[in-house]
């Protein structure tokens, strides 16, 4: 099992579960369950990731859902391209590369990670599967340039990073909130969606894009929802709550 190989995390998923509980509306013996039901469907997202072609077959959408993505897709190429706002829910890394497979590329701002060992491969294996990253070192002015372009660029907006941020109340308690959505939205006038996708009762990843206009606080609304509803499909080992230089 994972968590016997990351104690460390293992210690921070309880903790921020048991910190979050009262918003999410679990008992302390629900927490301890969601999480051994978290590291149980992390190593089958892993596994599922590095089957790599297999792993896209479990993706679907709502017709409704492929609609909403097709008109914001079109109406990038006659504006200011397209800002897609998500989060490390579901199988977040499958589904860049079934977007970019069913006609939904974009540029994703990823973090810069290590040079080699996981970071290195978890590059390798986005670029294999088709997904294109700027990373963070001048990334807000390379998106940029790449939203005047009328591209699509797309940035996870649930992780304390070390740019330029804010605050927002995220599951009843204070957290850093990046203002790089945000800033692009407002500089380039463009329209902002939010996507990500959610396991359902068969295994499977349902895709789900909606239309925000409040940028990464309406993108965190939604994502409070989907945790409600099913909180083990978040990466609760992110240091969600603590700014990036207290992290450990």
């Amino acid at each position: 099992c994972l968590s016997h190989l990351l104690p460390t995390q293992r210690h921070r998923v309880m903790q921020q579960m048991m910190m979050t509980q009262q918003f999410l509306g679990l008992s302390e013996v629900e927490c301890r369950r969601q999480a051994t039901k978290f590291w149980r469907d992390l190593g089958r997202r892993a596994f599922e990731y590095l089957g790599g072609e297999e792993g896209l077959s479990l993706f679907w959408c709502h017709p409704e859902t492929r609609q909403t993505l097709s008109e914001a897709y079109e109406n990038s190429q006659q504006g200011h391209g397209l800002v897609v706002l998500s989060a490390h829910y579901g199988n977040w890394e499958l589904m860049a590369a079934w977007l970019s497979r069913e006609g939904f590329p974009f540029m994703a701002i990823a973090s810069g990670g290590s040079q080699g060992g996981l970071s290195a491969f978890i590059r390798r294996h986005r670029t294999s599967m088709g997904v294109r990253v700027i990373h963070p070192r001048g990334g807000a002015r390379r998106a940029l340039s790449y939203l005047q372009r009328k591209g699509v660029v797309a940035l996870l907006i649930d992780q304390s990073t070390s740019e330029r941020s804010g605050q927002i109340s995220f599951l009843g308690h204070t957290a850093p909130l990046s203002l790089t959505a945000d800033r692009l939205i407002k500089y380039t006038h463009t329209e902002a969606l939010w996507v990500t996708n959610k396991m359902d009762e068969e295994g499977r990843y349902e895709v789900i894009a909606h239309r925000i206009s409040r940028g990464a606080k309406e993108a965190h609304e939604h994502l409070e929802r989907l945790l409600i509803a099913d909180p083990s499909q978040w990466v609760w080992f992110h240091q969600r709550w603590q700014d990036r230089s207290h992290h450990q």
